[in-house]
């Protein structure tokens, strides 16, 4: 298999679009498994260099503590669905067919 890399270290995956990046070089790319795996991690094929350490994202909780004003407002705001689950409520609480 051929890849391509120009002087910038960009790879590519034909001549042609090698030639929008300028001058370019050919490679030969060994297709069995663990000779590619070599061979991509060797000259860092497709890796993205990073400009900083990762940053883990860090989740904060949403979740407002419950209380009365809180079931109070989201009942309020249930608007149909709250209708339906009063209906479910009962069937469950209630044994109601």
């Amino acid at each position: 298999m051929r890849l391509y890399k120009n002087n910038s270290g960009q790879w590519f995956g034909t001549q042609a679009d090698a030639k929008v990046g300028g001058k370019f070089e050919q490679v030969e790319v060994p297709t069995d498994k663990a000779t590619l795996l070599e061979f991509l991690n060797t000259h860092a094929v497709g890796a993205v260099a990073a400009s900083s350490p990762l940053e883990v994202p860090t989740t904060q909780n949403k979740i407002s503590p419950v209380d009365d004003l809180n079931l109070k407002e989201a009942y309020k705001n249930a608007g149909l669905t709250r209708a339906y689950l009063r209906r479910v409520y009962d069937k469950i609480e209630g044994g109601i067919e």
